[in-house]
């Protein structure tokens, strides 16, 4: 139950980063530029968005993955003498695997290109906070 508790802890480590100002406007800037982009398509409505492309969101599985690896692979506190490697190569991996199938969904949705490319930065910008709090937990270095 410990865990559980440590995995929540983290995901609202996570979430906090979307207030840090930086982040918070470039999300909000990609919100709207999503939402024009969807406005001036109507990519449902004209036929432009295949059944497919809503995959696109599989790319915030890897929020709860990564806090996943981090919560397992914690190192203890206030300073460990090692961090786990183990944890470290696997959240390492999963970020190289988020920027791959961001670039797989760009590739993907021909005609949408824009779109796609809005839609997975604003997903990439989303997922920095639990892949930079995943690192923290890991390592044992906090901000």
């Amino acid at each position: 139950m410990n865990e559980w508790h440590y995995f929540l802890w983290l995901c609202e480590q996570a979430a906090e980063f979307i207030v840090f100002p930086p982040f918070l406007i470039c999300s909000a800037v990609l919100s709207i530029i999503v939402a024009a982009l969807c406005i001036g398509f109507r990519p449902i409505k004209n036929g432009l968005w295949k059944g497919s492309y809503w995959l696109v969101f599989t790319q915030m599985l890897f929020y709860p993955a990564v806090l996943a690896v981090a919560t397992l692979g914690a190192s203890p506190m206030p300073r460990p003498p090692e961090p786990n490697k183990l944890a470290s190569a696997c959240t390492d991996i999963l970020s190289w695997a988020s920027l791959a199938l961001a670039g797989f969904w760009i590739w993907r949705m021909k005609g949408l290109r824009w779109l796609a490319v809005s839609l997975v930065v604003l997903q990439q910008v989303l997922l920095y906070g639990p892949f930079l709090t995943a690192e923290m937990a890991i390592t044992g270095r906090w901000l």
